[in-house]
């Protein structure tokens, strides 16, 4: 069964400093509100946090709260919004790094922090949540518990299982109700596994990927029903640990396809995409995410923007060991 788990407050959320290290990084409670604040924590900080205690530390929330500022304005213009202190102008609006479709640097930029955790092998999940302290439409900034922001996860409908698959990955985060179901596996010599899982292999062997996406024609909470436009298949590297336990980046990721209307089998809301990654020689992972955008890289936010037309999924990691 896929139980849909919505609105989880008790996750961490990073943020991503661009092209530094240590990245200044908020603490554990509220992390996204600012950068620069206090509680900061620095990249090595995650590092031995996920060495001490990996299962405590591993489930991280990456995308932010406050997107609700466009529906709020709408509903109580106020000609100082941009006056305003920081934390109460919403989307966009993180200090001097702003999310990217709506989601944290940290997961959002190619090859940034999430990208080098996967490439230690760490298996450092995402999760999203709403943090909704005040609704848009009684003035706030925020969404209901999953009426933007959603957590799927590939569970059977108990305590239990829910937190097992948590554990192990088996979820992936969307907005917008973008899509309601993503079935990601890799397959090779007679051994599937699906987000989450490892992939044994020889050296040399193809590994076969297998999407299957559900793009809903309902309605969202906004009255819209978005079309996915693009998916892509991110790849990286898994090098072992990193020597600098302030490395927040991951050069060998990248794009391993890009999937549109034109590359893919629909029936009906069910996206189908096959793809072959030939002759794998090393340890590697594999990861998705989606947009409704033509935008190839999810660009940072304009503080106060419409969240609903700039939606992007993500997947958890599959990872691949070359034996």
């Amino acid at each position: 069964h896929v139980v849909r788990r919505v609105g989880l407050h008790d996750q961490a959320a990073e943020r991503h400093r661009p092209g530094v290290a240590p990245v200044r990084q908020p603490g554990t409670e509220h992390p996204d509100k600012r950068v620069g604040g206090e509680g900061e924590q620095p990249v090595a900080q995650h590092h031995q946090q996920h060495a001490d205690a990996d299962e405590l530390v591993e489930r991280r929330n990456f995308l932010a709260r406050d997107q609700a500022t466009h529906q709020q304005r709408e509903r109580f213009p106020n000609p100082n919004a941009d006056k305003l202190p920081e934390e109460y102008r919403g989307r966009g609006a993180y200090g001097r790094y702003p999310t990217m479709g709506g989601f944290d640097q940290m997961t959002a930029r190619l090859g940034g922090f999430w990208d080098s955790m996967l490439g230690e092998g760490r298996r450092w999940w995402i999760t999203a949540n709403s943090d909704s302290h005040t609704h848009w439409s009684d003035g706030g900034i925020d969404h209901w518990p999953g009426e933007y922001s959603k957590t799927y996860v590939l569970a059977a409908k108990s305590h239990n299982a829910i937190l097992a698959s948590l554990r192990a990955g088996r979820a992936f985060v969307t907005t917008g109700d973008l899509v309601s179901s993503v079935d990601f596996k890799a397959e090779a010599g007679g051994q599937t596994v699906m987000t989450g899982g490892a992939l044994t292999i020889k050296r040399g062997q193809d590994v076969t990927v297998s999407i299957r996406v559900r793009d809903p024609q309902t309605p969202n909470a906004n009255g819209d029903k978005p079309d996915v436009a693009r998916i892509d298949l991110v790849r990286g590297k898994v090098m072992g640990r990193a020597k600098d336990r302030n490395s927040d980046t991951n050069p060998t990721t990248r794009v391993e396809a890009r999937f549109s209307p034109d590359s893919w089998t629909r029936n009906g809301e069910f996206i189908t995409i096959r793809h072959v990654l030939k002759g794998v020689k090393a340890s590697e992972y594999i990861r998705l995410r989606g947009t409704n955008t033509q935008e190839l890289e999810p660009l940072a936010d304009v503080k106060g923007e419409n969240a609903w037309a700039d939606l992007w999924f993500y997947t958890n990691p599959i990872f691949i060991e070359a034996r």
